[in-house]
Formats: C-alpha cells, structure tokens, sequence
C-alpha cells in the first residue's frame, strides 16, 4: 500500500512561486492608481464589456454556438422583464437582498439587450427601473449592506453601459444613490459588518459591487472612487487566502462559492477593462486552482458535495467561464459543457452573471474539452476535502466520493467533520442534507442568533446543522466544537484505493484519547475505518451515522440499503462488544426544514474505558 503524504506548507510555498506560462495577470504597476485618472466622461463603456468586447461577442455568434445561445439567452430574460412589475422596497426580514437581485438582473440583462439591438424599449424599461431603486430611502446599508453591494453592481453597470443614451436626470439619479446610499455607509462605516475583514462571500459581494459602481461614475467623483478602489482591493486581496486556501477550496462550499466567485470575477474583470490590470488579486494561489476544485465537487444526478450551507442540487457555474479564459485552462468546464447540452444554462435565470460569460466563451475554443485524467483531488484550506471520481462519465457506471475534515466556526459552517458523501448505481447513498431556510429559523431564534458560531449556539439545535445528523461519528452524544480545527492527515491514491484520513481527535476531545477515520473507495466497495482509543477511565459509546437517501432495514448482522436501481449492504467488523445495529428518524423541530426522503442508519457500540478498537464499516453492492 502506497500512501501519499501531504505537506501542504511546502507545497504551497512552491507552487506560489511558480506561475504557469498560460498565466494572463498583468505585474501590479508601481503607482496602481495612476490609470484611474483616464477614465473620464469620453471613456464609456468600460466596466466588464466595453466597445470592443460587444464587437467581438457579435463577431463570435456565428462560429461558437455557445456565444450565441448565452446572449439569446440574456436578451430573451430581458424581453421577460418588460413586463415585470415595478421595483419596490420591500424588506424580508432584515434584508432587501430580494429586491437587489432582482435589479442586478433586470438592469443587466436590459443594459446587455439595448446595447445588442439598440431597440429603446430596453433602455425606457431599464430608466424606470434605475429610477425605481434610486427614489429607495435607502440600499440598507445599516441593516445589511450585501443589498448595498447588489445594488451598486446593478446601477454601476447600466450607468456605464447606457451612458450615451441614458436620460442626464437617470444619471444624476445613479451617481447621488452610490454616493449617498453606499459610499456614504462606507465612509462613515454604517454597515451590518465590515466586509472588508470579511473572509467570505460579503467581502466579495460588496467589494465587487462597490468597485463596479465606482469604476462607473469615477469622473463624479474621483477622489472618493479612488479611495473606495484601493480599499477594495487591499482588503479583497488579504481575504482571498482565506477564502479561496492555497488550494482553490472554498471555506464556505459549492453554492456560496459561486455567489461570491461571481462577483469575485466580475470585480477581476472590471479593473481589467476600465483599468487594463486587475492588480494582482488573481495571482493568489488558490485563485488560479479553484476552478478545477469546483469541476472535482459535481457529483452523481446533478447532484454535488453539499457540505455546509450548500444546496443539494448542482448548478450553472458561471465564473468557470471566466476562470476557463483567465488560466487558459478550458478543461474545467467539462461538466458545465454537459449542464449546456441538458438544458440547464436555457432556463438560467441569473443574468447578472451571464455577459461576462457571454464574453469568456467568445474568447475560447472549448472543443475537444475532455474529462481530467486525475481521479483524485485533494486540498487543504480552512475546510479541507478530498474528492474521488469514477470514469467521468456521471453515469450509473461512474462513483462519487467526497470527504470533509475542516472546522465548524467557518462562514456558513456546519458540524460536518468527518463526514462523506457517497454516490454509486444511481442512488446517493450517504448524503448530507446541506442548508435550510435561514428566514424560519431566524424568526424562532433570536435576531442574528443563528450566525454565532459558539458551541453555544442556537445555530447547533438546527437539525442540519450539528454532528449528530451527519454521516460521521458521535461519542458519548458531545457536541463538537466549532472552534477547533479537525486536519486531514493524509490521502490515499493508489491504483485500488482512493481516499483520505482524517483526525477526528480534536473534535471528540474530553470522550477519547484518540480518534482517527479512514474513508476510502475500493473498487465497488466503499470503506469507513474508525480507530478509537478510549482513556483509562471513561467508556466510549460510539454512535456511527450515515444520513442517506437509500432506505434503511434493519437485519440479522448488517443494514439493508434499497437504492433506486440497487441494494446496498452495510456492515461493520470490530474487537469490541457486539454492535447495535440502528435507523433515526430525521424529523426536527419546528423550525427545522422539512427532512423527508432522508433517512439516518449506522451503528451503536460501546468501547470500555482504556481500550482500542477499530470498526470498518463497509458498504457493498448487492
């Protein structure tokens, strides 16, 4: 048995200086800002699209059907949103996030359509909709200033690209919003959090939208634009590491990846445009290996490794687009490729992502896209995982593993360590339920409650959200603690095993002395060592749990599994007492999300006080 052995620092260290020559970043100039003081009033578009991108996407539509289907796509969601009803404020709960995003995409997709038809039924629409958000009392920016970052993006890019035809009075309207709803909060720090200290989604939400914005109006007003410029960028870049790890692995999972990646690659391509460099934010690390991190994170039925606040279904990964021309890497959109030719990018209904996209798939050959040669893929990271593919053929013939260690005080974190999702012959056989509706919870709990990441916590009586209803393991029913890092040891990648071990000590401190967990692929077999060892003085109940969409019996010496297509066995070999074989129901609390089709099957066991055991846990196909 070969075990590969990571020493991520040195790796990183080595990989951070060297750059690959497909590597599009312009050096950072020694005065940064010194571009800033071209833009002027003459210089129009030039925010994500300008004059001569528009020239290219037009120029493109005939040879790359992908060109032309993405901006059918965008002008036919502007042509729904004529009709649309009238923007109005309206507060949920604490947020006005709603009605933010749906101004980015109607402004966006109505600014994209006038300027690719030049019919002024788009731009009258577009003029009512800017004076609609801009006559608001305000963005909310006290209250929750990711509206704020939404709505810059939104009035940012039509200001800029309507400008030549947009009323003086839709203009004056944009640049006194901006400056009085937004940088005004900004300046005078009245906002729900400071996104720039932010290592998550908020910093690149607000960041990018705030920049958009001041790219835009930057002749209004140049010295507060330069000053919201540089501090976006100086905090955006510090916060990248931790966003993005070394190794391109989101902290805060598949769906809040692609929100923030969104406007991550938005604000990246803005500076390129207006500023001809996007000062050095994608020369960090992970930055340049995220996109091949997201491809290795789709699973089976069009479903991917939901851990954290991630959703359960896969969907259109815009940015990959833009990261596909940015690292010349067009590989990584091997499976949104197939999300294209099933239907999925002709119903995408965010078009605040989708010029820039338009643009990325004009500026790249993506024939001959064929499926990684590497069935693993591993990173370290604030949550680090380990991702296994079969033959990438997202068939009943290919298999699925993904496995997390990480931590649970992350941004939309939960108490997941340890935990694996697994697919094969058509079923998903352990799962992880991923997020719930935040507002229910938010109405039951007190205000903002849920967002404490303590062990504590209200946030841990949510039924998704503590270890308890996780495909891990439980001693002596602890919570785990969210504040303690539990590390991947090591990956396993050999020819007959693919996997990785994870160090489950940490978070089952003060119940045994020491905890490891081995989670690997072998052929047709999925296999879960656990090695407990016990301290002198206490007995360790282990409760072994897998959450699955599988139906669970129990039999005479294992779990029967019905999956959709095939059965699945799950038994367990061990030194210690004979176990106890055990199905949970899944229903929560009142506020908890409805867990139906979820089912939760393992094992109970007791390991004496100063004692070892290990218990593999195999799951074969029957």
């Amino acid at each position: 048995m070969v075990r590969r052995s990571i020493v991520y620092a040195i790796i990183a260290l080595a990989a951070a200086s060297i750059l690959p020559s497909c590597y599009k970043a312009d050096p950072v100039p020694e005065k940064p800002y010194e571009a800033n003081m071209k833009l002027s009033a003459e210089g129009h578009p030039r925010v994500i699209i300008n004059g001569e991108d528009l020239e290219l996407i037009r120029t493109s539509m005939g040879s790359n059907p992908y060109v032309k289907k993405f901006s059918d796509r965008i002008v036919a969601r502007a042509d729904a949103y004529l009709g649309a009803s009238e923007l109005a404020y309206v507060l949920e709960g604490k947020r006005l996030l709603a009605v933010s995003q749906d101004a980015a995409n109607r402004l966006v997709a109505l600014s994209y359509a006038y300027r690719m038809t030049g019919d002024r039924k788009y731009l009258e629409r577009a003029e009512r909709d800017i004076t609609a958000v801009c006559s608001f009392p305000d963005w909310n920016g006290p209250n929750h200033f990711l509206d704020v970052g939404e709505m810059c993006y939104a009035v940012g890019v039509a200001y800029d690209w309507l400008y030549s035809d947009l009323s003086d009075k839709c203009k004056d309207l944009i640049v006194s919003s901006v400056r009085g709803f937004a940088f005004d909060c900004v300046f005078k720090k009245k906002y729900s959090q400071n996104f720039y200290e932010s290592s998550n989604n908020w910093n690149q939400v607000c960041t990018g939208g705030l920049i958009v914005a001041a790219l835009a109006i930057y002749e209004n007003c140049p010295e507060d634009a330069d000053r919201i410029i540089a501090d976006g960028i100086a905090g955006n870049r510090a916060m990248m590491e931790s966003i993005y790890g070394e190794d391109g692995n989101s902290r805060e999972g598949y769906g809040y990846w692609n929100y923030g990646t969104m406007y991550e690659v938005a604000m990246m391509a803005a500076l390129e445009s207006a500023l001809g460099s996007d000062r050095g934010l994608s020369e960090v690390p992970g930055m340049r290996k995220t996109g091949k991190w997201m491809l290795f994170m789709e699973g089976m039925n069009r479903r991917m490794f939901s851990f954290s606040d991630g959703g359960i279904v896969s969907v259109c990964q815009t940015p990959l687009w833009y990261l596909a021309w940015k690292f010349d890497d067009p590989s990584i959109l091997y499976y949104e490729l197939m999300k294209v030719e099933a239907g999925m990018y002709d119903t995408l209904s965010q078009t605040k992502d989708m010029p820039l996209m338009v643009l990325s798939a004009a500026r790249i050959d993506v024939d001959g896209v064929k499926a990684p040669e590497e069935k693993l893929w591993a990173g370290q990271g604030q949550n680090p995982v380990v991702l296994v593919h079969g033959d990438w053929t997202f068939s009943d013939s290919d298999k699925f593993l993904g496995i997390k260690a990480g931590a649970g005080n992350r941004s939309h974190a939960h108490l997941d360590m340890g935990s694996f999702v697994y697919d094969a012959f058509g079923t998903r056989w352990s799962a992880d339920m991923g997020s719930q509706d935040y507002y229910a919870a938010e109405t039951y709990f007190a205000p903002n409650s849920i967002w404490n990441y303590d062990q504590n916590s209200v946030r841990w009586k949510m039924f998704r959200y503590n270890n308890y209803n996780h495909s891990t393991i439980t001693v002596n029913d602890l919570l785990y603690n969210p504040q303690i890092m539990v590390p991947l040891t090591e990956v396993i990648d050999t020819p007959d095993r693919k996997g990785g071990v994870i160090d489950m000590t940490p978070c089952l401190r003060g119940a045994v002395q020491k905890a490891t967990r081995t989670i690997t692929l072998e052929g047709d077999n999925l296999v879960v060592k656990d090695e407990i060892n016990t301290y002198g003085n206490i007995d360790a109940k282990v409760r072994w749990n897998m959450v699955t969409t599988a139906v669970p019996e129990v039999q005479d010496g294992f779990i029967l599994l019905r999956g959709a297509k095939k059965n699945m066995k799950l038994s367990v070999s061990g030194n210690a007492a004979e176990v106890s074989y055990k199905t949970w129901s899944t229903k929560g609390e009142e506020y908890d999300a409805d867990n139906t089709g979820y089912y939760e099957a393992g094992f109970e066991v007791t390991v004496p006080a100063g004692k070892k055991d290990t218990f593999t846990t195999v799951l074969q196909p029957l």
